[in-house]
């Protein structure tokens, strides 16, 4: 042990601080970017669609969809190592074709929860539909048992599940302004995106034969392929470049029944400035999360979407002075401590043991156990890793791909374009 020439102290050695805290710079940057991007993006929609400014949400989401698949688009062409969905699937055709057999369902769900969630600025406050949103974890779970992609019910999720739903049950309940139509046109999106989410699942999950009849690497390649596997979740930057050309017929034709009048032109007009940089917002989020991706853990996912959705409680309060109740302020936390639980429980589930209540496991890892620390968590993910008898060491990115199987990705929460 190295000592201090002072009383013997014992002493860091030199540069592991400044080490640990280089590495962790990146990881940082891309966690500041993603927050401030994504909170930016939903209080700037919020700003544009209003009665005096903007009020066409299908209009506005029409236009995100046409710049962000220009640009991506581009980007794929000057980088397609960021598109890691799309280069699989172009050297899988058999996969591409069953992903693009059931693209126009998922593009319909998705055109909806853009419309739908932008539509309901018009009626509702930013920290409100932001709470109800917390609801969709219980919501894709639900989807998930109906179709399948869940295969078992286990009761401690089940009793956590409950839990959100008391608690957002208690969000809408606390609602100072709240207004019915609102609150129907939020639940249509989330509804929507439930919809997209478990479609987009079950077709990356459904089997892909490929035929090795005559290929005497056959067995070689299958047994890479079952190693490697289809993506578990398509990448933010290939699901736009996926999805957005496919809703844009399905924007123009909403646009033409339920909005199109002369004054949608004018409007963009006098708003043209802030209408580009809000579409330019809303790729630079999905690129800010492709990078965010790249360096995130298990838990760098976790804090960062708990920070995220704090963060845009707070916009709603400080920037648009939209006042929340004592109890929904109480029910938010609670929404925030179980779904933290509800990650906890499915992606670490050795660490929570049934003779234990899952709530004070938690408790005790985050304040007491250091579950929070980077070296804590790699000794988790190894832990992890032993109980399913895998002993190689996760990358930040193949940690991220690991942790993203059992547990919602970030689009599972929010919309993303």
């Amino acid at each position: 042990m190295v000592s201090s020439a002072r009383g013997g102290v014992p002493a860091v050695p030199p540069g592991s601080i400044a080490r640990k805290l280089w590495a962790a710079i990146p990881l940082m940057i891309a966690s500041l970017l993603y927050i401030s991007t994504s909170a930016g993006l939903l209080s700037y929609n919020k700003f544009l669609v209003n009665p005096d400014r903007f009020p066409y949400a299908v209009a506005l989401v029409l236009m995100h969809m046409a710049v962000s698949f220009l640009m991506s688009l581009a980007l794929y062409c000057i980088r397609p190592m960021w598109f890691p969905a799309v280069q699989y699937m172009r050297e899988h055709p058999k996969l591409a074709w069953t992903y693009a057999a059931s693209i126009m369902p998922i593009a319909l769900c998705f055109a909806g929860t853009l419309v739908l969630s932008n539509l309901a600025y018009l009626y509702c406050s930013l920290p409100f539909l932001q709470m109800m949103k917390e609801g969709n974890l219980v919501l894709v779970y639900l989807g998930s048992l109906l179709i399948g992609l869940e295969k078992s019910v286990e009761v401690r999720v089940v009793g956590i599940l409950a839990w959100i739903i008391l608690a957002t049950s208690l969000t809408v309940y606390g609602e100072m302004n709240f207004v019915f139509f609102g609150f129907c046109i939020q639940l249509g999106s989330q509804l929507c995106e439930t919809g997209k989410i478990v479609l987009q699942n079950k077709a990356l999950c459904e089997p892909v034969e490929e035929d090795a009849d005559h290929d005497e690497t056959a067995p070689l390649a299958a047994s890479e392929e079952k190693k490697s596997g289809p993506p578990k979740k398509v990448d933010p930057l290939s699901f736009v470049l996926f999805i957005s050309p496919c809703c844009i017929p399905i924007l123009f034709t909403k646009l033409y029944f339920m909005e199109w009048e002369l004054a949608v032109v004018q409007r963009a007009e006098v708003w043209a400035q802030h209408l580009a940089l809000n579409c330019l917002c809303a790729f630079a989020l999905n690129v800010c999360i492709a990078v965010f991706m790249t360096y995130a853990s298990a838990v760098s996912f976790l804090v960062c979407g708990v920070l995220k959705d704090i963060f845009v409680i707070l916009v709603g309060i400080l920037f648009y002075q939209e006042a929340i109740s004592g109890l929904q302020a109480a029910a938010f936390s609670m929404q925030l401590f179980f779904i933290v639980l509800y990650t906890c429980v499915r992606g670490f589930p050795e660490l929570f043991h049934d003779d234990e209540l899952a709530g004070w496991t938690l408790v005790k890892g985050l304040f007491f156990g250091g579950w929070w620390l980077p070296s804590s968590t790699v000794e988790v993910e190894k832990r992890s890793l032993a109980g399913r008898g895998e002993s190689d060491l996760l990358t930040p990115s193949t940690t991220a791909s690991q942790y993203s199987e059992s547990t919602p990705s970030l689009s599972d929460r929010e919309v993303t374009v």
